[in-house]
């Protein structure tokens, strides 16, 4: 949709995602709230999906990246080129109710934050998220749909439907690209967090997601949690980074010696399942920081002099305990495709 002054701006990222590109245009172009701008980001698709973005909606604008940049820097690309006051930042397995984009800019317009939309099963059957929680080990966990309880403490919002103002996008310094994919919008929360930014529920904007659709893994499957070693070692890895560019020093002195005996575990605990593979993600995750460290102490120098609120108030946010053992105890050790 052109316009010349969008008020939103939304980045809708592209990758292999053919068989729900036409529904989620269909819901965007269906919307009560009209003054808005489409940029599709496609992410080096093999499907014939981008073939078909330049047929059906070259009014719209696009970016045709060659190859799969990875989410953060994509989106950063979309964002770059956005005209809105606010970005919605939206994947292809995605379709919107009508006033989905309505009732997200009613709520921007009046609070300053990261808005995060409620997201339900693709089909609408089912409760994902609306806001997600995160452990003190970086590590996120899912809440329940129970808004008025004070222990479901929202930390972030789920990057597959991200609403924020541009102006604080761009002072946060958007997504740490060197994540490539996950845990990028941890950081970005992370950082607003930080600056004393809140993260805003609005469970009456409803986005319809196929949770992994795109990219398969990391969903509870009946009793298991099913997972893959792809997955496992950029979340490992992201997360660390995450701890050391947004913790002060004086809590990495205790958060990572745990974090690290965290790890240790659960490399144990794959070596006598005889899983190397599993193993090679944490040794992986962990050599990676310490090749980047330079990069990370850098990323780190840029947030850290704009903080306004201390670790303690932020933990507050956070479970005191670790998502993963709670999530071992509940699912058992992780099955790996």
């Amino acid at each position: 949709m052109k316009n010349n002054h969008p008020q939103i701006s939304i980045i809708l990222l592209n990758f292999n995602g053919k068989k729900y590109l036409q529904k989620c245009l269909a819901s965007i172009e269906s919307q009560t709230f009209k003054n808005f701008e489409i940029i599709i980001v496609d992410n080096g698709s093999t499907d014939n999906s981008k073939k078909e973005i330049w047929q059906k909606y070259s009014r719209e604008q696009i970016i045709d990246n060659p190859t799969n940049l990875g989410f953060a820097k994509a989106n950063n690309a979309g964002a770059a080129l956005s005209r809105g006051e606010y970005l919605f930042f939206l994947n292809i397995d995605t379709h919107l109710d009508k006033n989905c984009l309505k009732l997200l800019y009613q709520k921007a317009v009046n609070h300053q934050g990261i808005l995060t939309p409620c997201q339900m099963s693709y089909d609408g059957g089912q409760f994902i998220s609306c806001g997600v929680g995160l452990d003190v080990f970086g590590y996120p966990y899912s809440l329940t749909r129970n808004f008025l309880d004070p222990k479901q403490v929202p930390f972030y919002a789920d990057g597959a439907a991200l609403f924020i103002k541009k102006s604080i996008f761009n002072f946060l310094q958007g997504f740490d690209e060197s994540t490539f994919l996950f845990q990028e919008d941890v950081d970005l929360s992370w950082k607003a967090r930080l600056v004393g930014l809140p993260i805003i529920r609005v469970p009456e904007a409803i986005v319809y997601h196929v949770s992994g659709g795109i990219l398969e893994g990391g969903a509870a499957l009946g009793k298991k949690y099913i997972t893959n070693h792809f997955r496992r070692y950029l979340g490992e890895r992201n997360n660390i980074r995450n701890l050391f560019k947004n913790y002060t020093g004086l809590t990495l002195l205790w958060i990572l010696p745990l974090y690290l005996l965290i790890n240790l575990g659960e490399m144990l605990v794959f070596s006598l399942l005889l899983k190397p593979r599993a193993v090679w993600c944490y040794l992986k995750a962990w050599l990676w920081n310490i090749v980047y460290l330079p990069d990370t102490i850098s990323k780190r120098r840029e947030i850290q002099p704009k903080r306004r609120v201390s670790d303690r108030e932020i933990q507050k946010s956070m479970l005191h305990s670790s998502a993963k053992l709670k999530m071992f105890l509940k699912v058992g050790v992780p099955k790996f495709r």
